[in-house]
């Protein structure tokens, strides 16, 4: 998936609380209520941790 985000300029969506899969995220939105509670995106290729 990373491949084809870099190479097709591809987005995936994720809806987790597995904190393995998030590890591998460039880009975590956090969404409580309804609303964007936090929106982080990682430096250079920089995990989310």
């Amino acid at each position: 998936m990373k491949d084809l985000n870099t190479r097709r300029h591809t987005t995936f969506i994720f809806s987790t609380h597995d904190e393995h899969v998030m590890a591998h995220a460039r880009r975590i939105v956090h969404i409580a209520d309804g609303r964007i509670a936090s929106d982080h995106v990682a430096d250079g290729d920089e995990a989310v941790a």
